[in-house]
């Protein structure tokens, strides 16, 4: 889709729909919970409620973006930021989860790349069908799901694994001051 077609598309819902969609997804926004979507399409949306929503990392903030209960939220669900997906993916997690709370669990996979966690059903809401402007609920969702926790050590274990590998001082070559090819870059 082109970038002015998705222009003139974000533009052509009126205040009133952008409303009547935010009536309709109203208890999607529970304010027990911290509401997030990951977008897809609409013939995966079905699978991921049963099997629960796959990723690369264990970290929400790598999967999900914050769903906003107002009118430019509405017109973010319509015109899905990547790929303009036309099923949105509602993910529920409880605020009063505690800090040290683990969502998502490991998968056996072949590689990284074949995206070794999953968010499991119990914290997916359901997902919105944005053509046809409807909340499809997730049978599986729970409003009180188990939490695993993780130790402190475990924490510590978790934030170190995303650093990169330690490496030794970089030697940055200098160039010869008598060279006229060198090109100040700075």
């Amino acid at each position: 889709m082109s970038l002015e077609k998705h222009d003139q598309q974000e533009q052509s819902e009126s205040i009133q729909e952008l409303r009547a969609l935010q009536q309709e997804l109203a208890p999607i926004f529970d304010t027990r919970f911290a509401t997030f979507g990951h977008g897809t399409i609409i013939d995966k949306a079905p699978s991921i409620l049963a099997e629960g929503l796959r990723a690369e990392t264990p970290l929400l903030q790598s999967t999900v973006i914050p769903l906003e209960d107002t009118p430019r939220g509405m017109k973010t669900i319509l015109h899905w930021p990547h790929n303009d997906h036309k099923a949105v993916i509602v993910v529920s997690i409880p605020n009063d989860a505690p800090t040290n709370a683990e969502f998502f669990d490991p998968r056996p996979t072949e590689s990284h790349y074949d995206q070794p966690y999953v968010l499991p059903p119990r914290f997916i809401r359901g997902y919105i069908d944005v053509a046809e402007r409807k909340f499809v609920p997730n049978p599986a969702f729970e409003e009180h799901p188990m939490i695993k926790t993780r130790s402190p050590e475990q924490v510590q274990a978790r934030l170190h694994a995303f650093d990169a590998p330690a490496s030794g001082p970089v030697d940055i070559p200098k160039p010869k001051e008598d060279d006229d090819s060198v090109v100040d870059v700075f």
